[in-house]
């Protein structure tokens, strides 16, 4: 990966477009992910104009951020049909748009997170694909959150939260890939991701890249690594991407969170990994009856798995902007970060936030720090870590504040301070170089301070009041 980015970047390759709107051009990929050899179909919907079609690869290159990897254009892309919405309780909103462009994943394409950006003379668009390596034993291997991306969508009217009108509660029950991402295409990994491979890369770390639908397919993946990297809001999870998550701590394989609210709701996948199924506890649900299927919060009934099991925090709440006090500045996350103990790090606690205070979980040691208050409770917020018996570690950052803060993207507040942004980073530089080398638990076996908890905290079944939340991460 060093070597990929001493290639020369490609500079403006963002430059800022507006948010979508009638008259852009807009299209998906018909894959999520794909590796060297495969085909990807690229659908678009124009205006009848010549479209410059350009892939960049993100990465750091410099402070470039990305580097174009293709470059292609069409005489003319029609305007496609209109967004196909079902009449019934799912809202499943999806496109039949025909293949504007066969793209050919060879060589060229090294494993990464791409975007292809679509350019008529007007409103640009964008559209993420994810290339693997299959055959890679990177040390690290980071996984994008696919399935939360779309859970968020709301092109075309239903998201898994609500309709056109977002203050009425009618949230879809089955989302499709099969359309474009709402926004400009690539909010969601400038503000969940960009942090994290930037990080990585500029250090030249020795990073894969793979999503959570082809984890879910393939979820002996992760055993190939050291350390397996989960992005800033890794929110909808499969059975088998917990699972795999499981298996492959117990194997020895280190297990980093990078943000909050991870693997809170439990969905399945369909129509060859093209739609996305969540019921969240509703009596409607075909399989609410069927513990194996049924798609709820991991922490509600028929059968209880707190996410604080696997992270060792469970998801407190949002709406909260707070600070993370440094605890012990002498333990290693924090070698040459140049904090000290007692230090705060400015706004990175939020919006979304988890606590060592409730839920079944393994003891834990805690690096940084805070209190906060939600619904008039008060919740101790702790940047969390444990080891196992296998000598995997487990941190869990509990804030999805933390790898927006590094690029300055969160869409919740108006900016993080560059001192802040510095020591965030360095930080994930540390941990991200530790996780590297090896299992966690051989070289810095964890000194808890907050007990196991073996109590199981129940979750409510269907969406408890902080959960309907109206606006994207």
């Amino acid at each position: 990966m060093s070597r990929e980015n001493a290639r020369i970047g490609t500079p403006g390759w963002d430059t800022p477009v507006k948010h979508e709107k009638q008259g852009s051009v807009s299209g998906w990929f018909d894959q999520t992910s794909v590796a060297c050899g495969d085909t990807v179909g690229l659908h678009l919907s124009g205006n009848g104009r010549p479209v410059k079609i350009q892939i960049f690869r993100m990465g750091y290159y410099g402070g470039a951020k990305a580097r174009l990897i293709l470059s292609e254009e069409l005489k003319s892309v029609p305007k496609a049909s209109a967004p196909i919405v079902a009449q019934n309780v799912t809202h499943l909103t999806s496109t039949n748009w025909p293949v504007s462009s066969e793209i050919q994943i060879t060589s060229n394409f090294p494993t990464g997170i791409y975007m292809a950006r679509f350019d008529d003379g007007g409103t640009a668009g964008y559209s993420p694909l994810i290339v693997r390596d299959d055959s890679s034993t990177s040390s690290l291997i980071m996984i994008a959150a696919t399935l939360t991306w779309q859970a968020y969508n709301t092109w075309g009217g239903w998201s898994l939260y609500h309709g056109p009108n977002p203050k009425i509660f009618s949230p879809g029950r089955i989302v499709s890939f099969n359309r474009p991402y709402d926004r400009n295409g690539m909010s969601d990994y400038t503000v969940n991701d960009a942090g994290i491979v930037q990080t990585a890369e500029s250090r030249g770390l020795n990073i894969s890249y793979t999503d959570d639908v082809y984890v879910d397919g393939h979820p002996e993946t992760l055993l190939a690594h050291k350390s397996v990297i989960y992005d800033g809001h890794p929110e909808y999870w499969t059975s088998a991407m917990r699972e795999a998550a499981l298996r492959a701590r117990d194997a020895g394989t280190n297990l980093l969170f990078l943000g909050a609210n991870s693997a809170y709701w439990k969905v399945r996948i369909e129509n060859s990994g093209r739609r996305i199924v969540s019921w969240k506890g509703d009596p409607s649900d075909p399989y609410a009856n069927n513990p194996a299927l049924i798609t709820n919060k991991w922490g509600a009934d028929p059968t209880p798995l707190n996410e604080s099991e696997l992270l060792g925090a469970l998801m407190a709440g949002f709406g909260v902007m707070a600070n993370y006090q440094v605890r012990d500045a002498t333990t290693w996350p924090f070698a040459g970060t140049g904090l000290r103990t007692g230090d705060l790090i400015l706004g990175v606690v939020g919006k979304e936030v988890e606590t060592t205070d409730i839920g079944a979980a393994p003891a834990v040691q805690t690096f940084l720090t805070s209190r906060v208050t939600i619904l008039g409770i008060q919740y101790n917020i702790n940047f969390t870590y444990y080891t196992t018996s296998s000598h995997s570690g487990v941190i869990d950052v509990g804030t999805n504040g933390w790898i927006c803060g590094i690029t300055n993207t969160c869409s919740w507040k108006t900016s993080t301070t560059p001192k802040s942004r510095s020591q965030i980073a360095a930080m994930t530089a540390q941990v991200l170089s530790a996780a590297a080398i090896g299992p966690l638990g051989l070289t810095h076996p964890a000194v808890t301070n907050i007990p196991a908890r073996i109590k199981l905290q129940k979750i409510c079944n269907a969406l408890c009041p902080k959960d309907v939340e109206q606006e994207n991460n």
